[in-house]
């Protein structure tokens, strides 16, 4: 079960996906195994630091998404609306244009 209190743990790794709402039944293991990998690696990068996924929770590739998570036992989900989500991404790609990552 997900150790919801390591969410007070200064730092979190954010995961969210952005899918089709109307993904191919054929297509669904496919999808599912390339978001196990995801999550793996996002695991692997950060063994410490609880993980947090966000999602709109649309149907197809969102819900896909949320399902793997929470299947996985390990993370918290946040669900957030079409216009929080965008100013949570335009917030993302504001620090990345602003950091000397390079």
């Amino acid at each position: 079960m997900a150790n919801y209190a390591a969410l007070q743990s200064p730092f979190t790794l954010n995961v969210a996906v952005a899918g089709h709402r109307d993904l191919w039944p054929a297509d669904q293991p496919a999808v599912e195994r390339a978001l196990d990998a995801l999550f793996d690696a996002a695991r692997a990068l950060a063994p410490a630091v609880p993980l947090l996924a966000l999602t709109a929770l649309a149907d197809g590739a969102d819900q896909c998404f949320a399902s793997r998570w929470l299947d996985r036992r390990d993370a918290a989900i946040a669900a957030m609306d079409a216009a929080q989500a965008a100013a949570w991404v335009r917030r993302c790609m504001d620090s990345l244009r602003s950091s000397d990552v390079t």
